[in-house]
């Protein structure tokens, strides 16, 4: 029987990366979100000893910086505000095995995944039965969205999922002090992993508290003990608990409609609040509207959720551990959906929305199982209705990873490793030399020069600028230059005659255009 639970969790940890193996060869085109490249970046970093610094920010960051008096240059880099330590070392320790590749970054997440898929099947069997654990973790191993998408990403939130996982399982479990000591370690590894966990601390406290004083002092202790690390870095460079993004996440859509991290300024929460109750009323109503609407086709489960429900709905007694683990999900859903609907929406497309949502799916799927197994208890066939369930789902996964990616993000899938733009900015711009771009994160990664993002309007920059010295100036016509959320520089992008008389306004000259992008640099002649 021990034999089995464990064969069957290692199976899915091998299936889930030989598929993400498979994803990797038939899509990957590199690091072509700012993830990706930010978190590569900064386990270089790590991993040549220079700390949990980066040479890539935002205009954000830069007045922040500049506020507190901490320079950024080559010989002093940022303290990372925007990104999560556990990602970054995962990130180091896979560039010193495999060196600083892109193969390397990526084998994080596939690696995170299939312990993922893997930790889901052992909860499931533990908490429910090996039948629908098997049924949860198979289908985290094969979902399309995390295979074709997540998985190339370079994202955290498959570490953060699983982390998220495993603390929940041992807290609805707890019985001693020890066990809650343990759940508040995994707690505190989920707030390297993701600051937001800070939502749920006081629910998982509450749960670990009713198993005594002693006990809600273990979980503490485990709690503090394993976030220290980040929450000494926040307090030296933040002096916060987190970094000082809050204000950042509010003022979307309601001081601006574009991102604010790309306007070279600070923002205050509460002044946003007191300045802005309407517009803040008003993003939370469509904020949560949007979620609500978007929730039932999360990572492509539309077939699973009606499922969910009924199984949660029937946990509705006895109090067993699967009990509280399905109140303890829809509770911890229900505080991050009121929570993020005043902070932060994302949708990467039809087929991978929910990021931040992402440690929900376990829950989900063996809620799904318990689902069809009920269902199928009424008509005395509960393991044929789970089999019939699991089959359509398999059907459809299976379809949906055939499918074709889509446009590449450069002509010819062209991996940035090879940008002529990006080798143009290694070779022409001194080592060292801050780079404004559009692509920031490539620049960092790729070219290996301090970069910060271009602000919204070139106004914004000539303020840095002033302040920040600039070696160059990359602007990508591409659509993942994302324009439209710098839509001063989109007339700059759309005529050359525009962007000449931008660069001798400046004392910039256009050093290179190659259809794709251009690159500016002061002083030099073409």
């Amino acid at each position: 029987m021990r034999r089995a639970l464990l064969a069957a969790p290692a199976a899915l940890f091998l299936l889930s990366c030989a598929v993400s193996t498979w994803s990797l060869r038939r899509h990957f085109e590199g690091g072509i979100t700012w993830e990706f490249c930010h978190y590569a970046e900064i386990g270089r970093n790590i991993a040549k000893g220079r700390g949990l610094m980066t040479r890539l920010v935002t205009p954000y960051d830069l007045a922040y910086l500049d506020s507190r008096g901490l320079p950024f240059d080559a010989a002093h880099p940022a303290p990372v505000a925007d990104r999560f330590p556990l990602q970054a070392y995962l990130a180091a320790f896979a560039e010193r095995l495999g060196g600083a590749r892109d193969s390397s970054v990526a084998m994080v997440c596939v690696a995170s995944l299939g312990l993922w898929a893997a930790a889901t099947a052992v909860v499931g069997s533990l908490l429910l039965s090996p039948a629908e654990g098997l049924f949860a973790g198979l289908f985290i191993a094969l979902d399309p969205s995390f295979q074709r998408g997540f998985v190339l990403w370079g994202l955290p939130d498959f570490g953060f999922a699983l982390l998220v996982l495993l603390a929940a399982a041992v807290l609805v479990r707890a019985r001693t002090a020890a066990d809650c000591a343990l759940a508040g370690a995994l707690a505190g590894a989920c707030f390297l992993a993701r600051y937001n966990v800070i939502l749920w601390l006081p629910l998982w406290a509450w749960l670990a508290g009713k198993r005594g004083s002693r006990a809600l002092a273990a979980f503490a202790a485990g709690l503090a003990a394993a976030a220290s690390p980040a929450l000494a870095y926040n307090l030296r460079w933040f002096h916060g608990l987190t970094a000082p993004y809050t204000g950042v996440n509010l003022a979307r859509r309601v001081a601006t409609d574009l991102p604010p991290w790309l306007y070279y300024r600070l923002y205050d929460p509460l002044q946003l609040a007191r300045a802005h109750p309407g517009a803040l009323a008003r993003k939370f109503a469509a904020y949560l509207g949007l979620y609500a609407s978007h929730l039932p086709g999360w990572w492509q489960m539309q077939a699973l959720f009606p499922f969910a429900g009924w199984g949660l709905w029937t946990l509705r007694r006895p109090d067993t551990a699967a009990r509280r683990f399905g109140r303890l999900a829809a509770g911890m859903l229900l505080l991050e959906l009121l929570a993020f609907s005043l902070l932060r929406y994302e949708e990467l497309g039809p087929r991978a929305g929910g990021r931040y949502f992402l440690w929900f799916a376990p829950a989900a799927l063996l809620l799904a199982a318990r689902g069809a197994r009920e269902l199928g208890a009424r008509f005395g066939r509960p393991n044929a209705a789970l089999a019939l369930l699991g089959a359509a789902t398999l059907a459809f996964f299976v379809h949906e990873l055939a499918l074709p990616q889509g446009r590449p993000a450069y002509p010819g899938a062209l991996s940035p490793r090879d940008w002529p733009e990006l080798a143009a900015v290694e070779r022409l711009v001194p080592e060292g030399g801050l780079v404004a771009a559009n692509i920031a994160g490539q620049v960092a990664w790729y070219a290996n020069r301090p970069a910060v993002a271009l602000p919204v309007d070139p106004e914004q920059l000539d303020e840095i600028a002033a302040r920040h010295p600039l070696s160059g100036l990359l602007l990508c016509r591409l659509p993942i230059g994302e324009l439209s959320a710098i839509p001063g520089w989109a007339p700059l992008a759309e005529s050359r005659l525009a962007l000449d008389d931008y660069a001798r306004g400046r004392g910039w000259t256009v050093a290179a255009d190659f259809g794709t992008s251009a690159l500016l640099l002061p002083g030099r002649s073409r």
